[in-house]
């Protein structure tokens, strides 16, 4: 197999330039650093697109034209494909008419992406279907590897969960390799494929580095207390008593939440009642690192689920990469391998305990080691570890 030689072509479940980052963008770009790479953004559909034109969503927000593919180039290795729109499905249940639409699906990207490859003069690539089970490439496309990569339990995540739960296991079996961002998953995924390896998610040292100057963010300029940090959907994973109790016990300090709120209203209204919270909504991910240089203490607040079971966060490398201290609950296997550079809290009394005990524990030392475990865990080291997978095939 001809490895050095490949490119890529990645299918995205989300937008390459959404609300937080996200494993696929991160993991192109890494790849670019070496590789040509096709990044097809997410799939929009005809509703999609009209909302769009019709101004009814953020102007410009897409890209897409409704019957051709447009190209983005971030950099010389790095092209952003953006496929015609496709029809509206998710909604009809698994029928014939659901699996006769979806074909037609496939034969828009697809064909579009095979008038794209042939264009570009791309011969050899290798195929890595990132979380998006609504895409089945086999007999439109041919790469000399198939990849699959599972980043999440798809049976609990909202929007992909209702027809995911049976596109993944069959491409998962199609796939010549498969990949999870987790322990959980990665065990899960063993019914349906022996090659299935571990692929955690890492950070962008380039963006999150400790020794860089950052300027306090405007956002910030009227607090004067202790900040404690969270960065992150705040969605159906977060464990808003965790939030109600820190609130209560550290009025002295000031919970600072980045990131999208997909919570119902009356949840938020509820948060807002406190004095000491302050929401700043999504950051672009450069943004990120200034507020956290200014934070005391960063927290993952995930429920104990079946969903959160199966995540490896972003965010724990992200955080530990800026040298500050963590509290987490122990919502998964993945994050208590972070046992010995970070807080595992059983219940919202300790992690608001922890957070104190985390602030007045912190040192020089302490923040030298998180910085080191970072230091393991970036992308270009997945990236090396990609190849390292796949050259044992």
């Amino acid at each position: 197999m001809e490895l050095d030689k490949s490119k890529i072509v990645i299918l995205a479940l989300s937008k390459w330039d959404g609300e937080y980052s996200s494993t696929t963008f991160s993991l192109a770009k890494a790849f670019s650093e070496k590789k040509e790479v096709i990044y097809i953004d997410k799939p929009v559909t005809w509703k999609d697109y009209l909302l769009s034109v019709s101004k009814k969503k953020k102007p410009g927000a897409i890209k897409n034209k409704f019957f051709s593919y447009t190209l983005e180039y971030l950099n010389d290795n790095l092209i952003i494909f953006y496929p015609p729109a496709t029809i509206p499905i998710n909604f009809l249940p698994k029928n014939f008419l659901y699996k006769k639409l979806k074909r037609i699906n496939e034969k828009i990207l697809f064909n579009s992406l095979n008038k794209c490859l042939e264009k570009l003069n791309w011969e050899k690539f290798i195929y890595l279907n990132i979380f998006n089970p609504f895409f089945d490439h086999t007999n439109h496309i041919q790469p000399i590897l198939s990849i699959y990569y599972t980043v999440d339990n798809i049976s609990e995540s909202a929007y992909v969960k209702k027809h995911g739960v049976w596109l993944e296991p069959d491409l998962m079996k199609k796939a010549d390799v498969n990949l999870a961002t987790s322990l959980m998953l990665k065990k899960a995924g063993e019914k349906y494929s022996k090659k299935i390896y571990h692929l955690p998610n890492a950070a962008d040292l380039q963006i999150f580095n400790f020794d860089n100057n950052y300027d306090n963010p405007k956002e910030l300029e009227n607090i004067s207390t202790e900040i404690i940090t969270f960065v992150g959907h705040l969605d159906m994973r977060t464990d808003i008593e965790i939030l109600k109790t820190v609130l209560s016990n550290h009025k002295d300090k000031t919970l600072l939440i980045i990131g999208p709120i997909s919570l119902p209203k009356e949840i938020i209204q509820d948060l807002r009642h406190y004095k000491n919270i302050l929401f700043v909504g999504a950051q672009p991910i450069e943004r990120i690192p200034s507020f956290l240089k200014y934070s005391s203490c960063t927290i993952i607040p995930f429920k104990c689920n079946e969903l959160t079971k199966g995540i490896y966060p972003l965010k724990i490398n992200e955080y530990l990469a800026m040298g500050l201290p963590v509290v987490s609950t122990y919502f998964s296997e993945d994050i208590t391998n972070f046992e010995h550079s970070i807080s595992l809290a059983e219940n919202p009394e300790q992690f608001s305990n922890l957070i104190d005990w985390e602030i007045s524990n912190n040192t020089s030392t302490k923040i030298s080691q998180r910085i080191k475990i970072a230091k393991e865990n970036t992308w270009p080291k997945r990236v090396s570890q990609f190849w390292e997978i796949l050259k044992e095939q």
